[in-house]
């Protein structure tokens, strides 16, 4: 789902992520626009604790590409791209890492942290109902003004 969702957000192929196949060279994952449609207005993305897996993947790569600016805490930090097999005689499920993955510029993915970082205990946000919304209006509020 990820690539669709970026691909209507960029108007030219872009990287957006470094993976690392165990054992072999890393390269760079790209994504190309998709339909006739791109979204170009400032966008924030908002994460926290829970955001995971391909929310992570989106977030990495919407900021590689600066094409978002990310507004949160950190992230659940799932560390790679797992792979799934069934093993033929037993049928048992069997789940592995196969590849790490990275943002655009080498950060691991399980390492990145918002530009925008929020501070749930001690930002003075935190009297709002959601700290994390609170930012990154504020912070989409200055994008809009800085574009005019």
């Amino acid at each position: 789902m990820a690539l669709p969702i970026m691909g209507r957000l960029i108007d030219r192929r872009m990287g957006y992520q470094e993976v690392g196949p165990l054992h072999k060279a890393k390269y760079i994952k790209e994504v190309s626009p998709r339909g006739k449609w791109t979204y170009g207005a400032p966008l924030v993305v908002l994460v926290n604790h829970w955001t995971a897996s391909m929310g992570e993947g989106i977030a990495i790569g919407l900021d590689g590409m600066k094409r978002a600016t990310i507004v949160g805490t950190r992230m659940a930090g799932l560390n790679g791209g797992v792979f799934n097999l069934e093993l033929p005689k037993t049928k048992i499920g069997v789940s592995y890492p196969g590849e790490r993955l990275n943002h655009i510029n080498g950060t691991p993915r399980e390492d990145f942290t918002p530009p925008v970082l929020v501070d749930l205990m001690g930002s003075r946000l935190s009297r709002s109902p959601d700290p994390i919304f609170a930012a990154g209006y504020r912070t989409l509020m200055r994008s809009l003004g800085a574009r005019r």
